[in-house]
């Protein structure tokens, strides 16, 4: 017995002998996406699909021995401004996105029915709660025979792929970002 508390105190205190400190993880806020097209794509889809792939960020080797601060996605309830308000008070960082986009194409020649393309466009925005003139923000697109769903999610995961590395980036001093009229929507 006493050989196991002095191996659990020596597994605990290797970090600090080191002198090394594991980062506080890094919340943040993923907003309901907006939608300005007609799809068959659910909002609240879209937001979790997009919180689970901000969830497997955390699995690079980097997050896991300590040396980079893992990311705590939190889906936002409502769209409304004042419960949004009290939300984001927690969060370093709040992820807006607009699914601008869902087109079926027509059949092309040479594909064999019933395949046809399909168009997808997401803008997103990263705003740091602390300071709202300050934002980071993007547009990701992409055209595939795939289901308008797997379309989106493939989205979703680039955006949380650049979004990651983004907040890393800065939550750890980097200088990212810029504050500029095209983050204002």
């Amino acid at each position: 017995m006493l050989r196991l508390a002095a191996l659990l105190l020596l597994i605990l205190f290797i970090p600090i002998a080191r002198g090394q400190t594991i980062p506080q993880p890094i919340r943040l806020c993923v907003a309901i996406p907006q939608s300005s097209s007609w799809q068959i794509v659910k909002p609240a889809w879209q937001q979790k699909e997009l919180t689970r792939a901000l969830e497997r960020s955390n699995k690079n080797e980097d997050v896991k021995k300590g040396a980079t601060a893992r990311i705590q996605p939190v889906g936002l309830r409502s769209t409304s401004t004042a419960e949004l308000d009290m939300q984001v008070r927690n969060c370093g960082f709040i992820l807006y996105t607009s699914l601008a986009k869902v087109q079926m194409g027509k059949p092309q020649a040479g594909l064999p029915p019933p395949r046809v393309w399909h168009d997808a466009t997401v803008n997103y925005r990263i705003l740091r709660a602390d300071n709202p003139k300050w934002c980071v923000s993007g547009v990701v697109s992409a055209r595939d025979t795939v289901s308008e769903q797997t379309l989106v999610s493939r989205l979703m995961e680039q955006i949380a792929t650049g979004v990651a590395t983004e907040v890393r980036t800065l939550h750890s001093g980097g200088a990212h970002g810029f504050s500029s009229s095209d983050c204002s929507q």
